[in-house]
């Protein structure tokens, strides 16, 4: 199967190495989205924040560079496999970064 780079077909079952059987067995396919860190959350962040407004009073330049990136569009997925044999599960070891992913 060939897949395109921006968007991928992943069948719901495929064949592949399982790390804890030692074997080649048929693994159900799963897709996870990576969520995003949960914005409530910020009581490690207090020091920086207040450090970096400290820096940045006055007339000092600021100690960070400017971004000029723009956003990503795509998202980073987390694929899931699950051993029918063993029942294990694991994820793939480097998401790859694509607009649509879909299960064929």
């Amino acid at each position: 199967m060939r897949l395109n780079k921006r968007d991928m077909k992943i069948p719901k079952q495929m064949r592949k190495y399982c790390p804890s059987c030692h074997k080649h067995t048929t693994q159900k396919v799963m897709i996870e989205k990576v969520k995003p860190r949960p914005k409530t959350k910020k009581g490690a962040l207090k020091w920086g924040i207040r450090h970096y407004a400290k820096i940045s009073a006055g007339y000092t330049p600021s100690p960070r560079p400017i971004v000029r990136d723009k956003a990503k569009t795509s998202r980073r997925a987390n694929i899931k496999y699950q051993c029918t044999v063993c029942k294990k599960m694991y994820f793939k070891q480097n998401p790859v970064r694509q607009k649509k992913l879909e299960q064929v």
